[in-house]
């Protein structure tokens, strides 16, 4: 092939893809103007339903107190029945609620009264271990304590932060 034919070659080349590049950039261009305009309709599309909606709206206001009036004229006994059903439904929930929380309320004193005891009895247990030079189980390892010998140990010490400790950092607290 002859350098001439190669140099044409290469210019017909060279001018199909410029018009491909135009033509890509004109579609390109059009499809963006397509994009605003719709994107514009949708929004008077947008705007077009909400007042539809309101309109809507506003004939059901007007109309509904004729027809709860209407309603009430000729059903008087049935709106009746369905107050006094709800009134029923009322007290019954009202009974559950309670008796729910009074059970609760029981459980919680009961509890209460339990966790007290135990920590009374914990902490004389551990006063007296203190006193007489030992532990509760008659000696002086922390280790061998119980995790409530040594809550009442610290709460007596008044370590901060104990309600939070395991064991492990109760001992290492008790120690300091």
């Amino acid at each position: 092939m002859s350098i001439e034919r190669a140099q044409h070659h290469l210019e017909a080349s060279m001018d199909e893809a410029r018009a491909g590049a135009r033509e890509a950039a004109s579609r390109a261009r059009r499809r963006t103007i397509d994009l605003a305009r719709d994107t514009l309709y949708a929004g008077a599309g947008t705007v077009d339903l909400a007042v539809e909606g309101a309109r809507r709206l506003t004939r059901r206001a007007i109309e509904l107190p004729g027809e709860m009036v209407a309603g009430v004229r000729h059903t008087p006994e049935r709106l009746q029945d369905e107050f006094d059903a709800l009134a029923e439904r009322g007290r019954r929930f009202v009974h559950r609620v309670e008796r729910r929380a009074s059970g609760r309320v029981s459980a919680a004193r009961a509890a209460t009264r339990t966790a007290g005891h135990e920590a009374r009895a914990a902490a004389a247990a551990t006063a007296r271990a203190v006193r007489d030079g030992g532990s509760a189980r008659g000696t002086t390892s922390y280790e061998e304590r119980t995790y409530d010998e040594l809550y009442a140990l610290a709460a007596e010490r008044d370590v901060e932060g104990r309600s939070t400790m395991s064991k492990d950092e109760l001992i290492s607290a008790l120690r300091r």
